[in-house]
């Protein structure tokens, strides 16, 4: 059976609770390689969510996929979430996790002093187009179902192939 696909809001696991489309794009002069976060939270605390995949919901342009990770830390000033970030993997003091079998247990209005988890996705050149992704799809298990979280995330490498998006 599909997994049941709904869009953020929609599903146990969101980016930020409610349907909201973000970007970030990064400007290829200032490097040939990024980490770009996107946070992943559940609607209701008492229903974690365990990871199978993330992926390009659909991809534009040309980019090199460096890897996606996953980590669940404590917010501290000197340990902030990334928006995006030089090199892949990203220097940070908590470790990196698999995507497959991640278990995301924070809330997505959990406040301060709760767990965060991201997703960290690496992008790298492959010429000079620009490109990356439109949209992520995260697939994960909760409640004993299978769904796809549609995160409506615009993940770019500026350049003329998405030129109208940086």
């Amino acid at each position: 059976m599909a997994p049941v696909r709904h869009e953020d809001g929609g599903g146990p696991l969101g980016t930020i609770g409610a349907g909201l489309s973000q970007g970030t794009a990064v400007d290829p002069r200032e490097g040939v390689a990024w980490t770009i976060g996107v946070p992943l939270c559940v609607l209701d605390p008492l229903v974690p969510a365990t990871l199978q995949s993330a992926v390009a919901a659909s991809s534009v342009g040309s980019y090199e996929l460096l890897g996606i990770k996953v980590r669940t830390f404590f917010i501290l000033p000197d340990d902030p979430p990334i928006t995006s970030a030089p090199g892949f993997p990203p220097r940070v003091p908590d470790p990196l996790r698999d995507v497959a079998g991640h278990v995301v247990p924070n809330g997505c209005r959990a406040g301060d002093n709760a767990p965060y988890t991201e997703l960290l996705i690496g992008l790298g050149t492959s010429g000079p187009e620009g490109g990356g992704f439109e949209g992520v799809d995260v697939t994960y298990s909760a409640n004993g179902a299978m769904w796809t979280l549609h995160a409506d995330f615009e993940l770019l490498i500026c350049g003329p192939a998405v030129a109208e998006l940086c």
